[in-house]
Protein backbone atom coordinates (compact mmCIF):
# COMPACT_ATOMS: atom_id res chain seq x y z
CA UNK A 1 0.00 0.00 0.00
CA UNK A 2 1.24 3.46 -0.88
CA UNK A 3 1.85 6.00 1.86
CA UNK A 4 2.08 9.62 0.77
CA UNK A 5 4.94 11.39 2.51
CA UNK A 6 6.30 14.63 1.09
CA UNK A 7 9.66 16.24 1.77
CA UNK A 8 9.14 19.27 4.01
CA UNK A 9 12.45 21.13 3.96
CA UNK A 10 10.83 24.50 3.31
CA UNK A 11 8.57 24.24 6.37
CA UNK A 12 11.43 23.13 8.65
CA UNK A 13 9.63 19.91 9.55
CA UNK A 14 11.55 16.63 9.78
CA UNK A 15 9.32 13.59 9.24
CA UNK A 16 9.95 9.88 9.80
CA UNK A 17 7.69 6.86 9.29
CA UNK A 18 8.03 3.28 10.49
CA UNK A 19 5.48 0.64 9.51
CA UNK A 20 5.18 -3.10 10.08
CA UNK A 21 2.64 -5.70 8.94
CA UNK A 22 1.34 -8.26 11.41
CA UNK A 23 2.70 -11.07 9.25
CA UNK A 24 5.71 -10.98 6.96
CA UNK A 25 4.62 -10.57 3.35
CA UNK A 26 1.09 -9.50 4.27
CA UNK A 27 -0.25 -6.14 3.12
CA UNK A 28 -0.30 -3.63 5.97
CA UNK A 29 -3.70 -2.24 6.94
CA UNK A 30 -2.19 0.98 8.33
CA UNK A 31 -1.36 4.02 6.19
CA UNK A 32 -0.19 7.60 6.63
CA UNK A 33 -0.13 10.95 4.88
CA UNK A 34 2.20 13.95 4.99
CA UNK A 35 0.93 16.66 2.64
CA UNK A 36 2.33 20.19 2.43
CA UNK A 37 -0.01 23.04 1.51
CA UNK A 38 0.50 26.77 0.88
CA UNK A 39 0.55 27.68 4.57
CA UNK A 40 0.20 24.42 6.51
CA UNK A 41 1.04 20.72 6.52
CA UNK A 42 -1.54 17.96 6.90
CA UNK A 43 -0.54 14.71 8.61
CA UNK A 44 -2.62 11.59 9.18
CA UNK A 45 -2.48 7.99 10.31
CA UNK A 46 -5.26 5.56 9.35
CA UNK A 47 -5.79 2.04 10.69
CA UNK A 48 -8.18 -0.19 8.76
CA UNK A 49 -10.05 -2.61 11.02
CA UNK A 50 -8.28 -5.94 11.15
CA UNK A 51 -5.39 -6.47 8.78
CA UNK A 52 -4.63 -7.59 5.24
CA UNK A 53 -5.94 -6.29 1.88
CA UNK A 54 -9.42 -5.25 3.05
CA UNK A 55 -8.04 -3.22 5.94
CA UNK A 56 -5.47 -1.70 3.58
CA UNK A 57 -8.19 -0.70 1.09
CA UNK A 58 -10.14 1.18 3.77
CA UNK A 59 -7.05 2.98 5.07
CA UNK A 60 -5.85 3.91 1.58
CA UNK A 61 -9.29 5.22 0.58
CA UNK A 62 -9.24 7.59 3.55
CA UNK A 63 -5.68 8.72 2.80
CA UNK A 64 -6.65 9.45 -0.81
CA UNK A 65 -9.56 11.61 0.37
CA UNK A 66 -7.28 13.57 2.69
CA UNK A 67 -4.69 14.06 -0.04
CA UNK A 68 -7.25 15.49 -2.47
CA UNK A 69 -8.67 17.94 0.08
CA UNK A 70 -5.64 18.68 2.25
CA UNK A 71 -6.55 22.30 3.05
CA UNK A 72 -10.14 21.60 4.17
CA UNK A 73 -11.19 21.84 7.86
CA UNK A 74 -10.40 18.73 9.89
CA UNK A 75 -14.05 18.04 10.83
CA UNK A 76 -15.02 18.15 7.15
CA UNK A 77 -12.18 15.80 6.26
CA UNK A 78 -13.22 13.29 8.90
CA UNK A 79 -16.84 13.39 7.69
CA UNK A 80 -15.72 12.96 4.08
CA UNK A 81 -13.61 9.93 4.98
CA UNK A 82 -16.56 8.53 6.95
CA UNK A 83 -18.70 8.66 3.81
CA UNK A 84 -15.95 7.31 1.55
CA UNK A 85 -15.37 4.09 3.52
CA UNK A 86 -18.97 3.17 4.40
CA UNK A 87 -18.95 0.26 1.95
CA UNK A 88 -15.51 -0.88 3.14
CA UNK A 89 -14.14 -1.90 6.49
CA UNK A 90 -14.23 0.86 9.06
CA UNK A 91 -11.10 2.48 10.37
CA UNK A 92 -9.66 4.58 13.14
CA UNK A 93 -7.80 7.74 12.22
CA UNK A 94 -5.87 10.70 13.55
CA UNK A 95 -5.44 13.93 11.57
CA UNK A 96 -3.19 16.87 12.43
CA UNK A 97 -2.55 20.20 10.75
CA UNK A 98 0.64 22.10 11.52
CA UNK A 99 0.77 25.82 10.80
CA UNK A 100 4.40 26.77 11.36
CA UNK A 101 3.69 30.47 10.79
CA UNK A 102 1.42 30.40 13.85
CA UNK A 103 3.48 27.81 15.79
CA UNK A 104 0.33 25.73 16.20
CA UNK A 105 -1.00 22.25 15.64
CA UNK A 106 -4.65 21.22 15.39
CA UNK A 107 -5.60 17.59 16.04
CA UNK A 108 -8.66 15.43 15.50
CA UNK A 109 -8.72 11.72 16.29
CA UNK A 110 -11.28 8.91 16.26
CA UNK A 111 -10.87 5.44 17.74
CA UNK A 112 -7.78 3.75 19.09
CA UNK A 113 -5.14 5.83 17.34
CA UNK A 114 -2.83 7.91 19.51
CA UNK A 115 -1.26 11.33 19.31
CA UNK A 116 1.42 12.57 21.71
CA UNK A 117 3.02 16.02 21.77
CA UNK A 118 6.47 16.42 23.26
CA UNK A 119 7.28 20.05 23.97
CA UNK A 120 10.93 21.03 23.90
CA UNK A 121 12.54 22.79 26.84
CA UNK A 122 16.21 23.37 27.47
CA UNK A 123 17.17 21.36 24.40
CA UNK A 124 15.14 18.25 25.27
CA UNK A 125 11.48 17.33 25.01
CA UNK A 126 10.50 17.58 28.68
CA UNK A 127 6.73 17.96 28.73
CA UNK A 128 4.44 15.40 27.14
CA UNK A 129 0.77 15.71 26.28
CA UNK A 130 -1.55 12.97 25.08
CA UNK A 131 -4.03 14.35 22.54
CA UNK A 132 -7.69 13.57 23.09
CA UNK A 133 -9.31 10.99 20.80
CA UNK A 134 -13.06 10.71 20.22
CA UNK A 135 -15.03 7.46 20.31
CA UNK A 136 -16.53 5.83 17.27
CA UNK A 137 -15.38 4.22 14.05
CA UNK A 138 -14.89 6.02 10.75
CA UNK A 139 -17.26 4.45 8.22
CA UNK A 140 -19.71 3.16 10.86
CA UNK A 141 -20.38 5.64 13.64
CA UNK A 142 -18.97 9.07 14.41
CA UNK A 143 -19.69 10.94 17.61
CA UNK A 144 -19.63 14.77 17.61
CA UNK A 145 -16.02 15.79 17.16
CA UNK A 146 -14.15 18.89 18.26
CA UNK A 147 -10.57 19.54 17.10
CA UNK A 148 -8.05 20.74 19.66
CA UNK A 149 -5.29 23.27 18.95
CA UNK A 150 -1.99 23.34 20.81
CA UNK A 151 1.31 25.22 20.51
CA UNK A 152 3.89 23.58 18.24
CA UNK A 153 7.12 25.49 18.59
CA UNK A 154 10.67 24.94 17.36
CA UNK A 155 12.06 21.73 18.82
CA UNK A 156 8.62 20.21 19.52
CA UNK A 157 7.81 16.68 18.38
CA UNK A 158 4.51 15.06 17.38
CA UNK A 159 4.16 11.27 17.52
CA UNK A 160 1.11 9.68 15.86
CA UNK A 161 0.59 5.93 16.06
CA UNK A 162 -1.89 3.14 15.42
CA UNK A 163 -2.86 0.55 18.02
CA UNK A 164 -0.05 -1.77 17.00
CA UNK A 165 2.03 0.24 19.49
CA UNK A 166 1.63 0.04 23.27
CA UNK A 167 -0.04 3.06 24.82
CA UNK A 168 3.11 4.18 26.63
CA UNK A 169 5.10 4.75 23.43
CA UNK A 170 5.16 8.49 24.12
CA UNK A 171 7.43 7.88 27.11
CA UNK A 172 10.41 7.18 24.87
CA UNK A 173 13.51 9.17 25.76
CA UNK A 174 14.22 11.69 23.01
CA UNK A 175 17.84 12.39 22.23
CA UNK A 176 19.18 14.57 19.40
CA UNK A 177 18.65 12.54 16.24
CA UNK A 178 16.34 12.54 13.24
CA UNK A 179 12.59 11.99 13.07
CA UNK A 180 13.23 8.75 11.19
CA UNK A 181 15.51 7.46 13.94
CA UNK A 182 12.87 8.31 16.53
CA UNK A 183 10.14 6.52 14.55
CA UNK A 184 12.35 3.46 14.16
CA UNK A 185 13.17 3.39 17.89
CA UNK A 186 9.51 3.71 18.86
CA UNK A 187 8.61 0.82 16.55
CA UNK A 188 11.42 -1.35 17.89
CA UNK A 189 10.62 -0.78 21.57
CA UNK A 190 6.83 -0.44 21.68
CA UNK A 191 5.41 -2.62 18.91
CA UNK A 192 2.93 -5.14 20.34
CA UNK A 193 3.34 -7.75 17.60
CA UNK A 194 -0.42 -8.39 17.72
CA UNK A 195 -1.53 -6.12 14.87
CA UNK A 196 -0.23 -4.00 12.02
CA UNK A 197 1.69 -1.03 13.39
CA UNK A 198 2.61 2.44 12.17
CA UNK A 199 4.25 5.43 13.83
CA UNK A 200 4.66 8.86 12.24
CA UNK A 201 7.15 11.24 13.89
CA UNK A 202 7.16 14.94 13.00
CA UNK A 203 9.82 17.19 14.48
CA UNK A 204 9.73 20.95 14.10
CA UNK A 205 13.38 21.81 13.56
CA UNK A 206 15.11 24.60 15.40
CA UNK A 207 16.49 27.55 13.48
CA UNK A 208 19.83 27.05 11.82
CA UNK A 209 22.60 28.63 13.87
Amino acid sequence: MRDEVETLSESRLDVGVSKRSLATGQECGDACLVKAGPSSTLLAVADGIGHGPEAAAAAQTAIDVLSRHATAPLEWLMDRCHLAVRELRGLTMGIARIVTGESSITWLGVGNVQGVLLHAAGGTAETRESLRVGSGLVGYRLTPLQPVTRPFRRGDLLLMATDGLTRDFGEIAITPSSAQEIADRVMERYRTGQDDALVLATWRLRDRS
